[in-house]
């Protein structure tokens, strides 16, 4: 599984485009759940967890299938931005110029990190 995005920087105030992909690498078919209850998006800056797909979707159902081998099955999201965290609480802010890394989830695998920069706005 990997995580992915369509650009490595990007400016503040942009909404990047994230990506998650699943491949079955096994020689045979299997069972799995595409479903969005099994897809995590997260963002991550400063050691810290800024904002999940997770925390202001909780209603996001399943999606059996069989997956086939070596086919690749991806999933992408627009990010706002915005920070956010657990059930939607607190208020969400827009997070400022730095490096940032994409995690993404699947079932219970996490991907590598994939690293980007937000840059401030040229005025």
């Amino acid at each position: 599984m990997t995580a992915a995005l369509d650009a490595t920087k990007w400016t503040v105030g942009s909404s990047p485009r994230l990506k998650l992909t699943v491949i079955n690498h096994g020689t045979t078919a299997c069972q799995g759940d595409l479903g969005a209850t099994q897809r995590e998006f997260r963002v991550m800056g400063g050691g810290s967890w800024l904002w999940s797909s997770s925390d202001c979707q909780p209603d996001r159902g399943t999606q059996p299938a069989l997956l086939q081998p070596g086919k690749a099955y991806a999933f992408t999201l627009t990010w706002s931005g915005l920070s956010s965290s657990r059930n939607c609480a607190g208020q969400r802010t827009r997070v400022g110029p730095g490096q940032y890394q994409l995690v993404t989830l699947w079932s219970t695998i996490l991907s590598q990190p994939a690293p980007f920069t937000i840059a401030a706005k040229k005025s």
